[in-house]
């Protein structure tokens, strides 16, 4: 996994991806078929059921896998099920005055009178995406039959309480190259989730994940700066591809800026012979190409994270066959420091 806040952050960005999200559409029925891989109710769910705790406990598996999801969530299709799941597993905050972060989830009483603090049988839940000092954005599976936003005041009407995910029980420091790996992992993901495509031309690519959002199309290069974007080792707009033995940098991005948080090295070599690290970004020629070493499988064949035009709807870290004796000319290693 990774730190507390990268966790609550790909819960939410999950939760986003589902935005407009109708009952009875094809994402929604995916939705609950996730849910129902696990029947933490002893129960499958119906597509036509009440679906904003299935829709929040499948925003969790979908994020972390069933496994983890079910020790770190209070998973159920029942609001008063979570509650007293929550409560068995210290996860639960009563005070409608508690704080919450991005990442936990709220529950709801539609009777609640406003008078003290409110203990009535709770009736909705979503997962909070951000916190201002006077609000709470929660996104909610089932609000009039879609996922949608909604905004409530702090320590207002109708808040039952919250559930605090036990997020720590898989949140371990990495290296960073293990950081960069997971977040091209979830990027690839969303971009799966998304239909989106290849364009090869730097005219028609936003130069941010965020715009890219809008186009969804991007190419090899684009992805990897994407990501050292969203982790801060570049800016946003700043971006880079490999040709062959040359990095060329643009938009502000100098090859010295690189070298702060990179060792760069030209071994012409074949992945095998290269010493390559887990996360080591990998540039080629003809035709130029960036990717991600993701590991050597259990037969010795390199797997990459890439979005190039033949990886297009791949999810997962694959093995290229056409990468599998070509040689290097460059390997970008991220510095090994821990977070």
């Amino acid at each position: 996994m990774a730190t507390k806040g990268q966790m609550r952050t790909g819960l939410v960005e999950t939760a986003q991806s589902y935005m407009g999200v109708k009952q009875g559409s094809k994402k929604h029925k995916a939705l609950i078929d996730l849910f129902n891989q696990l029947k933490p109710d002893g129960w499958a769910m119906t597509y036509s059921a009440f679906w904003c705790a299935a829709s929040a406990s499948a925003f969790a598996m979908e994020t972390f896998g069933i496994s983890h999801a079910k020790k770190m969530f209070p998973l159920s299709a029942n609001c008063g099920t979570i509650i007293t799941k929550a409560k068995a597993m210290g996860a639960w905050k009563e005070r409608d005055s508690y704080k919450p972060h991005k990442g936990d989830w709220i529950l709801y009483d539609w009777q609640d009178n406003g008078v003290g603090d409110n203990q009535g049988s709770p009736d909705h839940v979503g997962t909070v995406e951000k916190v201002t000092s006077k609000h709470i954005y929660v996104i909610e599976g089932n609000k009039n039959k879609k996922v949608d936003r909604r905004i409530i005041k702090r320590d207002g009407r109708y808040i039952r309480g919250f559930v605090v995910p036990k997020y720590g029980l898989y949140a371990k420091p990495h290296t960073d190259a293990w950081y960069l790996r997971e977040k091209l992992r979830s990027m690839i993901q969303y971009m799966n989730r998304h239909n989106w495509g290849y364009v090869g031309s730097a005219s028609k690519m936003a130069k941010t994940w965020e715009g890219a959002k809008k186009v969804k199309k991007t190419n090899c290069a684009m992805f990897v700066s994407y990501a050292l974007q969203e982790l801060g080792y570049i800016k946003k707009g700043e971006y880079f591809y490999i040709k062959g033995l040359m990095i060329h940098c643009k938009g502000g991005l100098t090859k010295k800026k690189l070298a702060k948080y990179f060792d760069i090295r030209h071994p012409l070599k074949k992945p095998k012979d290269a010493k390559l690290k887990r996360g080591d970004i990998c540039g080629y020629a003809n035709p130029p190409h960036t990717q991600d070493f993701y590991a050597f499988n259990r037969y010795g064949k390199p797997t990459w994270f890439s979005w190039g035009p033949g990886d297009v709807g791949d999810k997962q870290p694959k093995v290229k066959a056409s990468y599998i004796e070509k040689r290097i000319p460059t390997v970008m290693s991220l510095k090994i420091r821990l977070k």
